[in-house]
């Protein structure tokens, strides 16, 4: 129920975001876990020239203390976002070139 409140307010609805990452974005607000955060978090929500917003850095800039990297080794990430701090950001990430998977390597 939260959860489809949540996605409602984000910009998952946006028709720019192919349905696969929409899928993962929703994936990762429905159900925030390792593996959920790990395959939506560097999706690009917002491009232009000179700057890329992925969804990573949209929840940076929602949450200053969020880990600026993934940890090494077997634990993955030091902690996930929950579905609020995921839905805070969404709805301001719009316009541009909306949503597209980042190039291998990034």
């Amino acid at each position: 129920m939260i959860a489809d409140l949540l996605v409602r307010r984000t910009s998952l609805f946006d028709s720019r975001i192919p349905p696969p990452l929409r899928r993962r974005l929703r994936a990762v607000l429905e159900s925030p876990s390792q593996e959920t955060w790990d395959s939506a978090r560097s999706i690009v929500l917002h491009s232009e020239w000179g700057f890329t917003l992925t969804r990573w850095g949209a929840v940076r800039a929602v949450d200053e203390n969020f880990p600026r990297r993934k940890a090494s080794g077997p634990g993955g990430w030091e902690r996930v976002p929950d579905q609020l701090t995921l839905a805070r950001y969404g709805g301001r990430a719009r316009g541009g070139d909306c949503a597209h998977a980042p190039s291998p390597g990034i």
